[in-house]
């Protein structure tokens, strides 16, 4: 039977007389009355609904040392369902749990200078781990423990907030293995207001958050906030598609190979997009012709080989760095100011190289400003 202490006597056999009845009469009223208090001891169980007039009291235990150097053989047992471990001198200085009884609750709380490992007992195991293995606590961290069966402890490994008045999902925190025994943490800098941080929709199941070696304030992400192809001023420039910028002037450079040789070849250059102002077309020699014969090259569209570059103006075998012709300074040639394309415009090089060539290279520059 359950031991009663009336009046800090201890009744635990049979109760026979008058006078312990009126004892009992009198603690029962003042148990109704709550005017005294009952001390229950051994294993009692409770049923219906009970009701405090105080807050519980737990068994609490404080000024743990962890066992320095770690493991699980030699780790200072925790007995307690509260247990604030204030020494932990190195990192990996353990602690252990009880043996695990389902239903059992054991709370630590790392008040020490340094990672805290908590062991199950011996044979038991935590979460997924394999039997024998820690949860280490960081420094000013605290873990809930809660037995699930005879040999097993849960803790919370997902921090969830469920949304607010939808059932629509919710945000959660949790940790990924990491490639060695280390601490990812999150934190804040001095703040001189609230502040709310929006992680925006990406749109993408799979995204990542930037880093940098330095603290971005929000003026320098801010640049960060343009339209890809279009000019805005304090902004970043990103190029578009087509790598160009609308409202900027583009110089684009193609190669002509006529090491091979040959008479009226052409090579297609830089396709201006409609819509554009081009400045200028500007040949310089990379390689010289070395066509012991003919070497030419202009520089045209269909219909109009020497539109930009005449051949009277250019001379391929020159000297290689220091010979080049533009449209804007030519003399021969049929365009020689900024020209207005309405529609997308192809560049064409018109060049010969001939007799026993063995090298030849001329760099295009075409210069425009997509509008």
């Amino acid at each position: 039977m359950a031991k009663i202490t009336i009046d800090d006597t201890l009744i635990s056999r049979p109760i026979v007389g008058v006078k312990q009845w009126d004892q009992i009469r009198t603690y029962l009223n003042a148990i109704n009355d709550n005017t005294t208090a009952v001390f229950l001891d051994g294993d009692n169980t409770f049923t219906g609904v009970q009701t405090f007039s105080a807050p519980t009291v737990i068994d609490a235990n404080t000024t743990i040392t962890a066992f320095a150097t770690g493991g699980q053989a030699s780790a200072t047992a925790l007995t307690g369902e509260y247990n604030n471990v204030t020494t932990v001198a190195s990192a990996f200085d353990s602690v252990k749990l009880l043996t695990a009884v389902a239903g059992q609750v054991q709370t630590v709380k790392n008040s020490g200078a340094a990672i805290l490992s908590v062991f199950p007992n011996t044979g038991d195991s935590i979460n997924a781990l394999a039997v024998n293995l820690s949860v280490d606590i960081p420094v000013g961290g605290e873990v809930t423990f809660r037995a699930i069966s005879d040999t097993v402890w849960e803790t919370k490994e997902v921090l969830y907030s469920s949304a607010p008045t939808t059932q629509t999902g919710g945000l959660e925190i949790k940790a990924s293995d990491n490639a060695s025994n280390v601490d990812v943490t999150i934190t804040n800098a001095s703040h001189g207001q609230a502040t709310t941080v929006t992680i925006p929709d990406s749109g993408l199941a799979t995204s990542y958050v930037p880093q940098s070696t330095a603290a971005l304030t929000v003026a320098e992400v801010d640049v960060l906030n343009v339209t890809a192809g279009a000019k805005t001023a304090s902004k970043a420039v990103v190029l578009d598609s087509d790598s160009r910028v609308t409202g900027l002037p583009v110089t684009e450079a193609v190669v002509i190979d006529a090491s091979a040789g040959g008479t009226g070849e052409t090579t297609n250059l830089t396709l201006v997009p409609a819509g554009s102002i081009l400045l200028n077309v500007l040949a310089k020699v990379t390689t010289p012709f070395d066509g012991d014969t003919t070497t030419t090259l202009e520089v045209g569209v269909a219909g109009n080989d020497d539109a930009y570059i005449d051949t009277v103006d250019f001379d391929p075998s020159g000297t290689a760095e220091t010979t080049y012709a533009s449209s804007v300074g030519g003399t021969n040639n049929d365009i020689k100011t900024a020209q207005w394309l309405a529609g997308a415009t192809q560049l064409v090089a018109t060049w010969t190289n001939t007799a026993n060539m063995t090298a030849g290279s001329v760099t295009v520059y075409t210069t425009f400003i997509k509008v």
